[in-house]
């Protein structure tokens, strides 16, 4: 093991590190995946090359992993050195060590060389558990000067003692096992076709069985890791073969794994999570699932016993131990609501659009959805959206179809004043190289990911239902709640909001929520839902109401705004023209009471209304634009227009209320241009305070 200088960059220390003998790879800083930066088939992709190095490590903040099992080391990685097996306590002192925590100095890494012929694994065999892990073929290690994650809290990687490599004693060697064949970690591609393959459940009480064995042996002290390792590979197996669904396993033990880890702060747990279902994928693609059901269902006829499939309850039983032949033990368990502990809503954008859920925006096709969702989105990533990151701006990732980035989306951005350094746009390469959309819910983890990894505030999905997996139907409830429902719960474990625009239908009804497109699904799930539709008073004016508002109020006032069109740039194409969001304030009408005013219109109406606006605006502009509003309903009643039609006409001109004099008397005027405001607030319209 080679003798760092104290000021050795990552760089000359990998380079030292492959001269001595080990491959490397790069890791991204504060990580433990090996392929947080090479990706997929890490194995084949760890290198002692010094000009590959070079590239890796120049001008990054990358830590380094060094590759143990193929530079021919096995190490030991000791968590609890007062837990010791007795053989190992006696090997260890000879053995090259870096510390990885100040306050214990026998915690870290014990290298030593593999015994020629042999290719032990990562089990700690007959070492037993509570102690710490091997990392013997396909294993890594950290490796300083990298930092730690865990640096505030006396995290560190330091080497106490360097120099040759010894031989693992035989003593050890004998203790160990050898890995079976080389297992290569599945494709993110691979884990996510195999968790959508993989969906019959003919027994599903045997995954019960195996998440009661990650509780049993993590709470005996097992390698949380290991443990997870293995159930998982079983459960992947099992799923392959028929007994439950893949998504369900890799979901239940993802929770009972992070759960088991929720103590130790800092540990990069989505990585390593990641990190385990692909290689158990990996192992499970190259079993036999035919030979594993037969051998399945042999050892639970053997278990089962001739009585009727509902065992029936002994005299003196307890209620738990009523099992049916055909599947393992479930239990219901019960948690009183005293030990839940409240939270509060935590709101992106104040009141109405909640962090931790879906929201929707729905309307007709152009109504402007996509021009208010880049406006939320702009306000965002400058720290002017009222809710909980006021102040503070934050990144967003957009899913976006319909609509060209270069032409429209960029300028749209460009017009609210976005940060778009901080808007990224999401694609999803299959195989490294086809470019696909985002698929939901086959791209949920790799989604969840990138949130964290940029600290995404808000995920934009335009539009939702195209999101969706084309195999799913979206006009069944069922169909849409796969797609969903994982969606919303990554979302709350990834502490980001979402928000998907969405289509309506044709149809006349008066209720907002039955007008969404698809199934009634999309509006069930989402916790918020925003609809935008035309002012029936005023084409030019866009309401914005809050129809669902679960966690919040339900009476929030609805917004009006308008769409500008200005010019964001010059090019040598030519200019670069968009639309722009322009706020009006807060409307009177709410969106159903604007509904009702569409459906009860007809032709007779619209034209009473048209002559209503010409005869107003006219009879205004020959007052000077302004007249008291009394003798305006006088005039307008000796014309023959009714008062109705009249205050329709007033609303859809703009005409404007206001008292002056002395004393108060009410006079109607003609509009002047309205400026441009600036972000949207959160319950009164924008501008006002």
């Amino acid at each position: 093991m080679p003798e760092l200088p104290d000021d050795a960059t990552t760089l000359d220390a990998a380079l030292a590190y492959a001269n001595a003998g080990f491959y490397v790879l790069p890791v991204i800083r504060g990580e433990k995946h090996a392929g947080s930066v090479v990706g997929d088939r890490w194995p084949e992709k760890s290198s002692r090359d010094p000009a590959q190095i070079v590239a890796w490590f120049t001008f990054t903040d990358y830590g380094i992993a060094l590759h143990c099992g193929r530079s021919g080391a096995l190490v030991f990685d000791v968590d609890a050195p007062e837990n010791l097996p007795i053989e190992l306590a006696r090997a260890l002192p000879a053995a090259p060590f870096q510390s990885t925590r100040v306050e214990s100095p026998g915690r870290g890494h014990y290298v030593f060389a593999m015994p020629p012929g042999r290719r032990i694994g990562n089990s700690t065999g007959q070492l037993g558990q509570g102690w710490g892990e091997v990392r013997g073929t396909n294993g890594v290690i950290i490796a300083a000067p990298s930092v730690h994650l865990d640096a505030d809290q006396g995290g560190r990687y330091e080497w106490q003692t360097t120099g040759r490599v010894p031989e693992l004693p035989a003593e050890l060697a004998a203790m160990l096992t050898d890995a079976g064949d080389v297992i290569d970690a599945a494709s993110d591609t691979d884990v996510t076709a195999y968790r959508l393959t993989y969906t019959r459940n003919d027994k599903p009480g045997l995954l019960d069985v195996l998440c009661r064995k990650f509780l049993a042996s993590t709470g005996a002290g097992a390698s949380r890791h290991e443990t997870a390792v293995d159930v998982t590979t079983h459960a992947l197996k099992e799923a392959q073969a028929g007994f439950y669904p893949a998504e369900t396993a890799v979901e239940r033990l993802g929770t009972l794994f992070r759960d088991s880890v929720a103590d130790d702060a800092g540990r990069p747990v989505e990585s390593e999570w990641r990190g385990i279902v692909a290689y158990a994928v990996g192992c499970a693609l190259a079993d036999d699932p035919h030979a594993r059901r037969i051998e399945t269902e042999k050892r639970l006829s053997v278990a089962a016993t001739p009585l009727p499939e509902i065992q029936p309850l002994r005299a003196g039983s307890p209620l738990s131990t009523v099992v049916t032949p055909s599947s393992p033990r479930r239990t219901v368990r019960l948690t009183p609501a005293n030990v839940i502990d409240p939270r509060p809503v935590r709101w992106l954008w104040d009141g109405r659009l909640a962090v931790g859920t879906l929201g929707l925006i729905a309307g007709r096709e152009g109504i402007g959805k996509s021009t208010v969702a880049y406006q939320l989105i702009a306000d965002v990533t400058r720290g002017r959206m009222p809710g909980i990151y006021y102040g503070q701006p934050k990144a967003v990732i957009v899913a976006a179809t319909e609509d060209s980035w270069s032409h429209t989306i960029i300028p749209r951005l460009m017009a609210a004043d976005a940060d778009r350094s901080l808007v990224y746009r999401i694609d999803v390469e299959i195989d490294g190289d086809i470019h696909a959309p985002l698929s939901l819910p086959h791209d949920n983890i790799e989604l969840e990911h990138v949130i964290r990894e940029t600290g995404a505030a808000l995920i934009l999905l335009d539009p939702l239902m195209s999101r969706l997996d084309a195999s799913l139907d979206t006009h069944k409830d069922a169909e849409v709640r796969r797609a969903l429902e994982p969606l919303v719960r990554m979302a709350e474990q990834a502490d980001a909001a979402v928000l998907g625009l969405i289509h309506v239908n044709k149809s006349t009804s008066k209720d907002p929520l039955t007008l969404i497109m698809g199934s009634r699904a999309f509006s069930a799930v989402a916790r918020s839902v925003l609809f935008a539709m035309r002012d029936p008073d005023d084409d030019n004016v866009i309401l914005l109401g809050q129809e669902k508002n679960n966690l919040g109020r339900s009476d929030l006032p609805t917004l009006a705004f308008t769409i500008v069109n200005i010019c964001v740039a010059v090019t040598s194409e030519g200019p670069v023209n968009t639309g722009k969001v322009q706020w009006l304030g807060e409307s009177s009408l709410s969106i159903k009471d604007a509904l009702n005013t569409v459906t009860e219109q007809t032709p007779e109406t619209k034209t009473a209304t048209q002559e209503a606006m010409d005869w107003l605006h006219d009879y205004l502009m020959l007052k000077g634009g302004a007249e008291k509003s009394s003798a305006v309903k006088r005039a307008a009643q000796a014309e023959g227009h009714a008062t109705t039609t009249l205050n329709r006409a007033k609303n859809k001109l703009g005409v404007i209320a206001e008292m002056s004099g002395f004393p108060r008397t009410s006079w109607w005027r003609l509009p002047e241009p309205i400026e441009s405001t600036g972000g949207v607030q959160s319950n009164h319209a924008p501008g006002e305070s």
